[in-house]
């Protein structure tokens, strides 16, 4: 089954610039074969956008395509913005709007999927459980915005500056793509509370910002919500999900450990050790509980 394209996956993905494609296809070309996978989640792509559209214009060329499992369609866009972040040239605009996008999905991954390793943070190795008063407060924010160095409001601010940028693509498309390559410049602020308008109000302030023009945004008075409340201090999905993330990194470990030595785990005597470090990781389960009940 071919793979597909949703505009939802393919939308989150920062577009090439003319000459970056027609780099990338005359290397594809060159090459004789898509060196990089496609990456697919439930058969959809949710990386190698590009390479997908130079293979359709190219179809004898070969190519792999790598599935990965996720719970929900929110860990599968945090997999997206964390690895987005992590291996291109981004503009900062492009970096806030993917971190505010990863913010917001592990947010509704947390929320709807407990116990997986696989939501918000998807936690790295070394991941440090926050223990300062400080970190506590950050919350979730907190904890994407250590991954990139920045602290907890700027991951705040992204989600509020990617908000605002979806509802002015909605209003007007392609306007997200020239803010996002720098092509229109507008302060990030502005961009936020683009969101917060009516749809009318939302398409004056685009059409000034198209036009160079330096927009005051005047939005309507918010009503206070548990919301802002639950995003800016710590607080029990933020438990779970730290939580869940110790579980996840001693799960990965292990796999990864099976793994890498897979030859001794096929040898009985390997095998026995395994069950005795089971036997011993849910011994310490148990005393874990013991401290709570």
């Amino acid at each position: 089954m071919k793979p597909k394209i949703d505009p939802e996956f393919r939308d989150k993905i920062p577009p090439l610039t003319e000459s970056e494609f027609k780099q990338l296809e005359e290397n594809i070309l060159s090459d004789g074969i898509v060196r990089e996978p496609i990456i697919t989640w439930n058969n959809t792509i949710i990386d190698g956008h590009h390479r997908w559209k130079i293979i359709q214009n190219h179809p004898e060329i070969p190519y792999k395509v790598t599935r990965m499992t996720f719970p929900d369609k929110w860990a599968a866009i945090v997999w997206m913005c964390k690895n987005q972040l992590g291996k291109r040239n981004l503009t900062d605009e492009q970096k806030s709007y993917l971190r505010g996008k990863q913010y917001e999905a592990g947010k509704k991954s947390v929320g709807e999927h407990r116990g997986n390793q696989h939501t918000s943070l998807e936690c790295a190795q070394n991941a440090q459980i926050p223990k300062s008063r400080k970190e506590q407060k950050s919350g979730t924010a907190g904890l994407i915005g250590k991954e990139y160095g920045v602290d907890g409001a700027t991951i705040r601010r992204d989600e509020k500056f990617a908000k605002g940028l979806d509802a002015a693509e909605s209003v007007s498309p392609g306007f997200k793509d020239s803010i996002l390559s720098g092509a229109v410049k507008a302060p990030k602020s502005t961009i936020a509370q683009i969101a917060k308008l009516d749809e009318p109000e939302q398409k004056k302030a685009v059409e000034a910002i198209q036009r160079g023009e330096k927009v005051k945004v005047f939005q309507k008075p918010e009503v206070p919500s548990t919301e802002t409340a639950h995003d800016s201090e710590y607080n029990f999905d933020d438990l779970k999900m730290e939580l869940d993330c110790v579980v996840g990194v001693f799960e990965r470990n292990f796999k990864s450990t099976l793994t890498v030595h897979s030859t001794m785990i096929a040898d009985e005597r390997g095998k026995e050790k395994v069950i005795a470090a089971l036997s011993e990781a849910e011994a310490a389960i148990k005393k874990l509980k013991g401290l709570i009940l």
